[in-house]
């Protein structure tokens, strides 16, 4: 950590963690465009919004900041939870877009939101930790835990490579 810095990019940045917190109580996850009744949903970017917030804390050492937003952050990560298949990755009809790559965003099961999710929870604890926060770390660990499960699982060795996605047909 850098230490307190007191700059407009240190306000700006807390702004925008701020507003993209104030998502409605029907959402699962934070929304790409927020505070707005238009609810679009990236979860790359919802899963990026938490790990912003480390991000933020390491640059600022606002630990004030950090305890404020961290209910947001385990919210987000819950609704990340709720939304597992069975195979135990991240799913959803959501626009599952990185980067404007074009792959599989038509699949309900796009699996760098699934490593995306294990980023946020990553920043999680360490923001959990910075705070001192002990209500959290157990359950965010076995999450991770079975998540990056879920993903080695998909490990093709022949090809060297894990799919970008699961077909909606399986």
């Amino acid at each position: 950590m850098r230490g307190a810095q007191s700059c407009e990019c240190v306000d700006i940045g807390k702004r925008c963690i701020r507003l993209a917190a104030q998502m409605p109580d029907t959402s699962p996850l934070v929304a790409c465009q927020a505070p707005n009744d238009w609810v679009v949903h990236l979860p790359a970017w919802s899963f990026l919004w938490g790990i912003s917030v480390w991000d933020y804390y390491w640059y600022s050492g606002d630990a004030a900041f950090i305890e404020e937003i961290f209910p947001a952050v385990i919210e987000n990560i819950r609704g990340g939870e709720s939304l597992l298949s069975e195979e135990g990755l991240f799913s959803g009809p959501f626009w599952n877009m990185f980067d404007w790559s074009g792959g599989d965003q038509e699949q309900d099961t796009v699996l760098h939101n699934t490593m995306f999710l294990v980023g946020a929870i990553d920043a999680a604890l360490k923001c959990a930790r910075a705070i001192g926060d002990k209500q959290h770390g157990s359950w965010l660990r076995g999450l991770r835990k079975r998540l990056v499960h879920a993903v080695n699982a998909l490990w093709d060795n022949k090809k060297k490579a894990y799919p970008d996605s699961i077909r909606n047909d399986g």
